[in-house]
């Protein structure tokens, strides 16, 4: 049951991006895309950690990176940052082994002041002595975030293993001790050596003039300077001769590994063909590693393959989490699966179901504007041009079962290996180190289904993919205590096999057809997703019957995902973020099922049997009153609402009146906190809060505050970050549903400063209540939404997902189309009153996990 998908001819023209180098060197893509009202603006600097030369591992590179937003001349503090913001845009970057990237994204109106920003930023940051030390405490935080997360640091640990003379062998953000030493001479020099204008282009995509994008850059980077263009001695990696082996530990109680192999640089003619052999091996649930070894085998909780490449070198990886004692085992099941593919052709049925996979998510990136400039942007890295995005594509789709054979046999050679584990700590052992909207061309439509069922359409041919989505009551909401986590363990185990369908067939159906098909269950709701090309709609509504209509679930596959989540749970234990969210739930809602995490408790996840999973299914969740079955993109109306009625006729829908026996929430009527000792190097504070539930009308004014707290320009991020250095990271969300949601405040800090950032937090709510907002705040936050909405418009499937999620909720499958309306009636004055209401409360719950305070010496 496989079709297979071809890209469609000049679906997207790279050929098409227009090109302009100055004098100086800098070159200039822009590419025309006028289907919504933004645009993307984006600096690429060709320097990243492998060029620090005697720096090396200070992390120089990402340094900058973050020194470079504290200000210019003509942009001073964060005035860039809030230049961009106040016009409904964000801005960002990142740091890679050997690229640094500036990124702007906003309404296109204001693309000017991106351009004036960016372009300021490249060529004249100014590095504020005052802002230096608290920068550098800053990526110190980060660091320490870094080492607090398992995967991350095994990840680092199979670089530094693989490479022995590379400098992609020390990590990006580099070491504590050598940031630490990084001073503001050093950095304003390595500024002087590295960015200059041969090493850098500029990238515009979006609703842009060519012409316009040209001139504005020429005008203010035509006399930058051309300034150092030596470049660092970078030594070859010399040939590996054997295997190499290391082993780390971690507190967590799951095992992790990883093999690695070098495979050569993106530019390669093997590329494409390694990235199919990775996708065959473990890049979805029917492929080899995960069926043979997840699935059947039982031995990982967790596997994948990845194929990695920049332009200067890469890596071709295996990883996998599992108990801890089965490492031996897995590494062995795993050496097998790499002999076999090493051993004979794949069959042409997993070449076409992976081939089908790449094309369809090629396209699926063409639908943000920020998609096709990262896009752009990387091949004219690797390639000096934009034209190979598209013959990367061809050679891909070009490739032989013969092709994978040979880069199997050519690369993954046992001798070439270098196996990583990350093993649970013992006692002995230490620790590792303003836009206009889009004109939407149409609006949704609603059509009863059979029993009481809805389905919404809404036709959007600009590219050849359909999104299906289903939303069903489920979740946290109806669970009891005893039952926390079933909804999740429910999700889980609905494509583990069917009446029609074993659990490797079922993952087959999806694979081959390229299908993005997804179960989740959150606070309130059990959803289903599907993205798929046109062609092979009718595969992915056989693939939703079937696991919506007669999932059996198996007890092999049941006992699995039992175990896989119990580890999971264990393991989850360990994390801040998530023991902090935990518990001012737990402190807020008491015994209401917002309580209680959606993940569940151990004991109940052990007391699970798939006749109670089944049962709570059938009864709690087929109910056909509250079914929003809904379908976008590149359809036939009359035909999809056909088939989605048909398909509805044959479920054994629960037509009895879904349960709503759930009293609301009872918020303490005392301040309540809670202090949570971990063993990790950061420490994760929140602040928590009642605040509204979905239908109530104050929702908006919330998401308005939200906007304003998160960001480089928040007055959390200004205080606790910028003024202080305290923090790597500050937000807050706004938690919503059925019954009254919560507020909170975050940030991640080292334990030493938790009741410095506690109180800080207190004095900007205790502002808020008393001030407000600013009418500036108020404007930038309303730019911002606006901006967010619009580039909702190029996502189809977000924007039919959220019109059935309105009107399961009962705000009505209209609700995302009249959000602009509705965010634009929003008035200063009551948005403040919105916010005295929720903040002015003695019902907070504040919690910080993390490590514990080191004693004091004697």
């Amino acid at each position: 049951m496989t079709k297979y998908i071809k890209p469609a001819p000049g679906i997207l023209s790279f050929g098409k991006v227009k090109t302009e180098t100055l004098d100086n060197g800098l070159r200039i893509f822009v590419y025309e895309k006028k289907d919504a009202p933004i645009v993307s603006v984006q600096a690429w600097v060709k320097t990243g950690s492998i060029h620090e030369d005697e720096y090396l591992g200070s992390g120089l590179s990402h340094f900058l990176e973050h020194m470079m937003f504290q200000g210019t001349a003509k942009y001073p503090g964060q005035a860039m940052s809030e230049a961009i913001h106040k016009c409904g845009g964000e801005t960002n970057a990142y740091t890679s082994y050997g690229t640094t990237v500036y990124y702007a994204d906003l309404p296109s109106e204001n693309m000017e002041i991106a351009i004036d920003c960016l372009c300021d930023m490249i060529s004249s940051p100014s590095f504020p002595r005052e802002k230096f030390v608290s920068e550098k405490e800053v990526i110190l935080r980060e660091r320490d975030m870094y080492l607090d997360r398992p995967g991350s640091v095994l990840a680092e640990k199979l670089w530094y293993n693989i490479f022995s003379l590379h400098p992609a062998r020390h990590p990006i953000i580099g070491y504590r001790e050598k940031i630490e030493k990084v001073n503001r001479d050093i950095m304003m020099s390595y500024y002087k050596k590295r960015y200059s204008p041969q090493r850098t282009f500029f990238l515009v995509c979006g609703d842009v003039e060519s012409s316009t994008a040209f001139s504005m850059i020429k005008k203010r980077l035509g006399q930058w300077e051309i300034g150092n263009i030596t470049e660092p001695f970078i030594p070859d990696e010399p040939l590996q001769l054997g295997h190499r082996e290391a082993t780390y530990h971690f507190k967590d109680p799951l095992a992790r590994l990883c093999i690695g192999y070098k495979i050569p640089e993106a530019t390669h003619a093997d590329i494409p063909a390694l990235d199919i052999l990775s996708a065959v091996l473990g890049m979805s649930r029917s492929s080899r590693l995960v069926h043979n070894i997840k699935d059947e085998k039982e031995l990982a909780i967790s596997i994948s393959a990845s194929s990695y490449t920049s332009y200067f070198c890469g890596i071709f990886g295996i990883s996998a989490t599992c108990q801890n004692g089965k490492t031996e085992r897995l590494k062995e099941a795993i050496l097998e699966e790499v002999d076999k593919i090493k051993a004979s052709k794949i069959d042409e049925s997993e070449l076409k179901k992976e081939l089908n996979q790449q094309v369809t998510e090629y396209i699926r990136n063409l639908r943000l504007t920020s998609g096709i400039a990262k896009i752009i942007g990387s091949s004219v890295i690797a390639y000096g041009s934009p034209v190979y995005a598209e013959k990367y594509l061809e050679r891909l789709i070009s490739t032989t079962t013969s092709d994978i054979l040979e880069v199997s046999k050519k690369y993954l050679a046992h001798e070439k290996s270098v196996t990583v584990e990350l093993l649970p700590e013992t006692e002995t052992s230490s620790s590792p180190a303003t836009a206009k909207s889009r004109t939407i061309k149409k609006e949704p439509k609603i059509f009863k289904g059979h029993s009481e069922t809805r389905i919404l359409t809404y036709r959007d041919d600009s590219l050849p993919i359909v999104d299906i989505c289903l939303v069903l009551p489920g979740g946290v909401f109806l669970e009891k205590k005893n039952e926390a986590g079933i909804s999740k363990m429910i999700s889980a185990m609905l494509t583990a096999g069917t009446g029609s369908f074993s659990e490797q067939e079922l993952a087959e159906l999806i694979d081959s057809n390229a299908l993005d098909f997804s179960v989740n269950s959150g606070s309130n709701t059990l959803t289903f997703r599907i993205n798929c090309h046109k062609n092979v709609l009718d595969y992915a509504l056989t693939a939703l019957e079937t696991v919506l209509k007669e999932p059996i679930f198996p007890k092999k596959q049941f006992k699995r995902e039992q175990s896989n989540t119990l580890e999971s749970l264990n393991s989850r234990m360990m994390n801040p973020q998530a023991v902090a969210e935990d518990r001012v739930s737990t402190l807020l809602y008491g015994g209401h099922p917002y309580g209680h995490p959606s993940v569940g408790y151990v004991e109940n996840v052990r007391r699970f049997l798939p006749e109670k999973l089944k049962a709570f299914y059938l009864e709690k969740c087929l109910h056909s009153d509250k079914a929003i079955f809904a379908a976008a993109g590149d359809i036939d109306e009359k035909s999809i609402v056909k088939k989605l009625r048909s398909l509805t006729g044959r479920i054994p829908w629960n037509n009895s009146s879904c349960p709503n026996d759930v009293k609301r929430p009872r918020f303490p009527s005392s301040p309540s906190s809670d202090t949570i000792e971990l063993p990790r190097e950061q420490t994760v504070i929140i602040c928590g809060m009642p605040g509204c539930d979905l239908l109530s009308d104050d929702s908006y004014s919330l998401d308005l505050l939200s906007v304003v707290l998160n960001g480089q320009t928040s007055p959390l991020f200004k205080s606790i970050r910028e003024e202080e250095g305290l923090a790597y990271y500050t937000g807050a969300y706004v938690s919503k549903g059925i019954h009254e949601g919560y507020i909170a405040l975050y940030a991640g800090t080292h334990p030493g400063a938790v009741e410095k950032v506690v109180a800080m937090m207190e004095k900007e709510r205790k502002k808020l209540i008393k001030k407000g907002i600013s009418q500036a705040d108020f404007d930038s936050a309303m730019a911002c939404i606006k901006q967010s909405l619009a580039e909702q418009t190029q996502r189809i499937d977000s924007l039919i997902f959220s019109s059935a999620l309105s009107e399961f909720y009962g705000c009505g499958f209209m609700e995302p189309w009249e959000r602009k309306k509705i965010y634009g009636a929003l008035r200063l004055a009551d948005v403040n009153k919105v916010i005295r209401k929720y903040l002015d409360t003695s019902s907070i719950a504040t919690v910080s996990a993390g490590p514990a305070l080191p004693k004091p010496k004697k």
